[in-house]
């Protein structure tokens, strides 16, 4: 647990759920304008280059290069 998940549990009090998928996905749309459909593909995208900067950070944490690391993910 790093420090800042600490502190942050700490001040936060209990975790609490995330809203359902559907309901964040009806707020993207409407805070983005578009269609609840187009807001769930933009949020698939990005989840996608999410999960690659994971997979990076975590080959980084175990010693290896930063291109090292791309590499290993496929995205070098």
């Amino acid at each position: 647990m790093t420090l800042f998940r600490w502190l942050r549990d700490l001040f936060a009090g209990p975790p609490q759920p995330p809203p359902p998928l559907d309901a964040r996905i009806d707020a993207l749309a409407t805070i983005w304008g578009v269609e609840p459909p187009i807001a769930w593909h933009v949020t698939q995208l990005y989840a996608a280059q999410y999960q690659v900067a994971l997979d990076v950070a975590a080959d980084a944490l175990q010693g290896l290069s930063y291109g090292e690391a791309r590499e290993q993910v496929g995205e070098g």
